[in-house]
């Protein structure tokens, strides 16, 4: 008996399955990065009220904003495909205003 209702719970599991196709798959990446209703929001509250949103999101309520990696990955990737394409040089962090760095990296270039 136990193995018979076991058997019927699979068979029916499995008739609900969704079909794999386009629309499942681009709901499933979109479930995953919170992209239906998160992205734009975290951005515009972001820019709009930074701190409120972070308050916000570590306090009250984190369903509505896309959690911080997947936001940071976004951003990143984002931001590497703009340099990129519009083929700017970007330097955050340039070793030559800095004398004693600038030294110690140029003196290992030479082999000191």
């Amino acid at each position: 008996m136990y193995k018979n209702q076991e058997l019927n719970q699979k068979n029916t599991s499995e008739s609900k399955l969704k079909r794999i196709d386009r629309n499942y798959i681009s709901s499933e990446i979109r479930s995953v990065f919170n992209l239906e209703k998160g992205l734009f929001f975290t951005v515009k509250s972001l820019l709009i009220n930074p701190g409120k949103s972070v308050r916000e999101f570590l306090f009250k309520d984190r369903k509505k904003y896309v959690k911080p990696i997947v936001y940071l990955l976004i951003a990143a990737i984002l931001f590497s495909f703009i340099i990129k394409t519009l083929n700017l040089n970007v330097s955050f962090f340039n070793v030559n205003n800095i004398k004693g760095l600038r030294d110690l990296i140029r003196g290992r270039e030479v082999g000191d």
